[in-house]
C-alpha cells in the first residue's frame, strides 16, 4: 500500500505541475517514513502537503519536519470537526 501511495501521489503531483495547476496534497498516515517520502516528492515541484496524524503515534521529528510547504496537523486536536468516533469493541465470543 506504501508505495502505491507513494507512486499515486507522486504522478499526481507531477501531472499538476506540468498542467500549471494549483494543488494541495493531504496525506493521513501513521507512518513517519512513508508520509515524509510522499510529502518530500510533492513539495519539491512546491506544492503544499498536510499531514494528518495521530499526537500518540507522531514524534518530535514530526514537528521538526514542518517547513514552508508541509504542514502537521493533529487528528487528537479535530476529533468533532471531522467526526471521527472512537469505540471500544466489547464483543465477547463464547
Amino acid at each position: 500500500m506504501g508505495s502505491k501511495l507513494i507512486a499515486d501521489s507522486v504522478r499526481q503531483s507531477d501531472r499538476d505541475s506540468f498542467q500549471g495547476l494549483t494543488s494541495h496534497f493531504i496525506i493521513v498516515s501513521s507512518n513517519r517514513g512513508l508520509a515524509e517520502l510522499v510529502a518530500n516528492s510533492i513539495t519539491e515541484l512546491g506544492f503544499p502537503v498536510h499531514i494528518w496524524v495521530w499526537e500518540k503515534d507522531s514524534s518530535k521529528q514530526y514537528a521538526d519536519y514542518q517547513c514552508k510547504l508541509a504542514h502537521i496537523h493533529f487528528l487528537d486536536h479535530n476529533l468533532e470537526e471531522t467526526g471521527i468516533s472512537i469505540t471500544t469493541n466489547t464483543y465477547k465470543n463464547t
